[in-house]
């Protein structure tokens, strides 16, 4: 089972996180692909606690804005 790491909150600032099994779904590719990426350091940042993986909602936020592409018309 995997540990409940969908928000903390600190004073006024709140953390989302995604575990792969959420971010998969998001950007629907699977769980492995994204393992792969972690193994070949492509991807968003990701934090590894007492051996389970989740990724910060800011991070994926930001990873998604910079891999944006426009078609040029």
């Amino acid at each position: 089972m995997l540990p409940k790491f969908s928000s903390t909150t600190e004073g006024n600032m709140e953390t989302r996180h995604l575990n792969p099994f959420q971010l998969a779904r998001r950007w629907g590719v699977t769980p492995k692909t994204l393992q792969n990426w972690r193994y070949k350091g492509k991807g968003p940042a990701y934090l590894k606690i007492c051996g389970h993986i989740v990724y910060r909602q800011d991070d994926v936020e930001q990873f998604e804005t910079n891999n944006y592409h426009r078609l040029e018309q």
